[in-house]
């Protein structure tokens, strides 16, 4: 296997670090435009892995940072579609209680759903951004107006996506983007989104923010005495 095809086939999210730098900041005037956010469940709202259990039980973990930007885009009126290729019981019971409207799982044809989605809704591609991780995101992702993935997808879909989160999957990486599409609705943001506007402007309620430590300043009288002192270098006769 040369290094070409090791690239291709290997998950690791610290191998492309460039692709970050890359990529063109998505101007804030397309996140505002966008009305429909449609995801992948497995490996966008979770991490991509399933539980099983010896009487043939499944469970998932999902992300309660997730599923609050999720309630404020629908507060919001921007429409959520989840898309699930593995059937689960608790996935749709999960998607129930936090009353997605466009909920889909089995083998699907996420292209053709995205588009029946948006035209129900009357919509245009750039009114849409799909989050997908996978080979079978690939078209939904060419066709949404912007398409996000996450750091540790494969390398085709990292050169594909117009914005790569700084989070994981099923550990805030769609409330990252919640945040961004409430952000440029609420202040019509005229800088552009880039890979650094995340950490600088969209920390999230869950994170407080960091203020430096105060330095703890001595008095001069015990200043004085703390420190050793310091004499002039002592000059030595000549022979």
């Amino acid at each position: 296997m040369n290094e070409v095809d090791f690239h291709l086939t290997t998950k690791n999210p610290r191998l492309y670090p460039q692709h970050y730098a890359l990529k063109s900041p998505v101007p804030a005037s397309r996140w505002a435009r966008i009305r429909l956010l449609a995801m992948e469940v497995d490996g966008i709202l979770t991490d991509g892995k399933i539980h099983l259990f010896n009487n043939g039980t499944e469970t998932k973990i999902f992300s309660l940072l997730d599923s609050t930007g999720i309630e404020q885009l629908l507060a919001h009126n921007i429409a959520v579609a989840w898309f699930c290729s593995h059937e689960s019981a608790i996935t749709a019971a999960y998607a129930a209680r936090l009353k997605i409207p466009h909920f889909h799982q089995g083998k699907l044809n996420k292209l053709t759903l995205l588009r029946d989605l948006a035209a129900k809704r009357s919509l245009l591609p750039d009114q849409v951004a799909y989050i997908g991780d996978d080979i079978h995101d690939l078209p939904a992702l060419r066709w949404a107006g912007i398409g996000i993935t996450i750091p540790e997808s494969f390398l085709p879909i990292l050169r594909v996506a117009n914005y790569i989160t700084h989070h994981h999957g099923g550990d805030g990486a769609v409330r990252e983007v919640c945040n961004i599409l409430l952000t440029a609705k609420k202040q019509q943001l005229a800088t552009p989104v880039s890979a650094n506007f995340f950490r600088a402007n969209l920390l999230t309620a869950a994170v407080p923010p960091r203020f430096p430590r105060p330095k703890f300043r001595q008095p001069a009288a015990r200043r004085s005495l703390s420190r050793p002192p310091i004499f002039p270098p002592p000059i030595f006769p000549a022979p």
